[in-house]
């Protein structure tokens, strides 16, 4: 008798145990959101002290105990990413995976623009696409990882651009450099269209440095040194 009134006591026990924690109230993670408007750039500390700094138009989202490491990016950023042997640092971005255990790099993936780029800057990196995470590119120090969004493919490219970090560095440098490569270069840099009303103009190299540069500025550049009339609307 005994026996059994304990046995029972146990099942009621267990019961009133379930009940309690069916009762509970769902406790979902705060995930944090840091962002950046057209023109603005900001410094971030996530909080394994690893730093980001954001391009203008950027957003990251992550869990606030940022347990597992990792985060969502919207946009582009640099990455200085504290080692951690046992915890992969991970970013998602535009279909695409990057996953790091301590290094520094450069992503870059506006939704609006095709290709998802990724600049080794020191360690290495494995990138790839979300879903074939078994193909991802591992890129060292001056490496660079292209993802092309409508046919989903993975490409090394032989050369990186000289500034794919002027963003952050605030420098263009040109040495000899086509004007078809130039003036990509300045609306990318300056969120802005350029038109040359001769194509022929396009043909002319441009040599320079210029440190935290202006669209006057380098518009003035173009006009002086190519000896070319400009006209802003």
């Amino acid at each position: 008798m005994i026996r059994a009134l304990s046995q029972i006591a146990a099942v009621f026990l267990i019961g009133i145990a379930a009940l309690l924690w069916w009762q509970q109230p769902l406790v979902i993670e705060e995930t944090l959101s840091i962002h950046t408007q057209a023109g603005e750039k900001k410094e971030w500390q996530l909080p394994d002290g690893s730093k980001v700094w954001l391009n203008e138009n950027t957003r990251i989202e992550y869990a606030a105990s940022f347990q597992p490491r990792t985060l969502k990016l919207e946009g582009e950023a640099f990455f200085e990413v504290v080692r951690k042997e046992t915890l992969d640092f991970v970013i998602e971005s535009g279909n695409t995976q990057t996953s790091v255990l301590g290094t520094s790099f450069n992503l870059r993936a506006y939704p609006e623009e095709e290709r998802v780029e990724l600049l080794g800057n020191s360690g290495k990196v494995a990138f790839g696409n979300i879903e074939k995470t078994g193909e991802a590119l591992v890129l060292e120090k001056g490496s660079v990882g292209v993802f092309d969004r409508p046919s989903q493919t993975l490409q090394r490219l032989a050369t990186k651009d000289a500034n794919a970090m002027a963003w952050k560095t605030e420098i263009l440098e040109f040495e000899n450099t086509p004007l078809t490569t130039v003036v990509p270069i300045l609306e990318r840099y300056f969120g802005t269209e350029i038109q040359a009303s001769n194509p022929n103009i396009m043909n002319c190299h441009l040599t320079g440095k210029y440190t935290q540069p202006n669209m006057e500025q380098m518009l003035m550049v173009l006009s002086v040194n190519l000896n070319l009339e400009v006209e802003t609307q």
